[in-house]
């Protein structure tokens, strides 16, 4: 319980209040009665957390301010002699109140425990659900924190953050803020290693420099991304056709560096040329300048008049001059 100025005064009122009557009618002094041990919460400790008071009188004895808190699990010793100055500071006789009890009261304030366990099993929550990998496809190993975190009661929560620059595969670090009730209490930095597993195309067979893959020659295998790098196939349609471009091992994860198109045009081979005026379509011969890969754009010769032109060499061999 917190009070302000207006607030601590008016309790003092109260309790000069209470001592007026009891000095009219005669009354008898207020037994308080010291604990050995006590458990408290908030940000000082009050007479009533470490005292009971049998047959009192007295408007919110149990408000009186003694020390502050000690912090979130730990404990402090409070002596008989410092809680009656404490009541004489609130406006009490020495006659109004006796100190039974207890010659002092160890306080211990109440703490909640957040675990290492906790801690770890918190940022693999954290890491699931931020990661752009499926859980099913990625394995998570979370180092435990060295310690368990004693915390004052409340509500807690970890907010966790990351670099930016981590792109959640291999080991990072990840900082944790505990709070409670929305204000800070402990950091901690917990690591992580992550694991991802992507399916890629790998050869099923040895493919020699310059062979045309086939859907046979190929399959698809999971593999971690942290021995991939950024270049390789999940598609295997985007394999199919292409040309070796060296012998690639039974096992070996295809790249983009190792294929490329096939060739289909030789140079100075006729091949059919095909060009559009609208719905028509003119269909005629060329002769080949240069090789041609599937895709590539190759000068072709006019047999009759000599013209050079260009055009597209297609999956077929033909060439589409636009």
């Amino acid at each position: 319980m917190f009070f302000s100025s207006r607030a601590k005064g008016a309790v003092l009122a109260l309790l000069c209040a209470g001592l007026f009557g009891m000095t009219q009618a005669g009354a008898e002094p207020v037994v308080i009665e010291l604990r050995e041990e006590a458990y408290a919460n908030g940000d000082s400790v009050r007479l009533g957390d470490v005292a009971n008071f049998p047959g009192n009188t007295i408007p919110r004895l149990e408000d009186v301010e003694i020390t502050s808190m000690p912090s979130p699990g730990n404990a402090k010793r409070i002596d008989g002699a410092l809680i009656e100055a404490r009541l004489r500071n609130a406006g009490l006789e020495h006659g109004d109140f006796r100190l039974g009890g207890a010659r002092s009261v160890r306080v211990t304030a109440l703490h909640l425990e957040v675990s290492a366990l906790m801690i770890r099993d918190d940022l693999r929550k954290f890491i699931e659900e931020n990661m752009p990998w499926d859980s099913e496809e990625a394995t998570i190993d979370v180092d435990a924190p060295s310690r368990d975190f004693a915390v004052r009661d409340g509500d807690i929560q970890i907010v966790w953050s990351v670099s930016p620059q981590y792109d959640y595969v291999g080991r990072g670090s990840f900082r944790g803020e505990i709070m409670v009730d929305g204000e800070h209490e402990h950091t901690v930095v917990v690591r992580a290693d992550i694991e991802s597993f992507a399916p890629v195309v790998v050869a099923s067979a040895d493919i020699s420099r310059g062979d045309t893959i086939g859907q046979s020659d190929i399959s698809v295998q999971r593999h971690p991304r942290t021995s991939l790098g950024g270049d390789f196939f999940e598609d295997p349609s985007q394999v199919v056709g292409q040309s070796a471009r060296s012998t690639l091992r039974r096992g070996a994860v295809i790249t983009s560096r190792q294929v490329q198109a096939r060739q289909v045009v030789r140079r100075n081979h006729m091949v059919q040329v095909e060009t559009r005026a609208g719905n028509l379509i003119v269909r005629g011969m060329g002769r080949a300048k240069e090789h041609g890969r599937v895709g590539d754009r190759i000068i072709l010769e006019n047999p009759g008049s000599g013209e050079e032109f260009m055009g597209i060499v297609r999956e077929d061999g033909t060439v589409l001059v636009e």
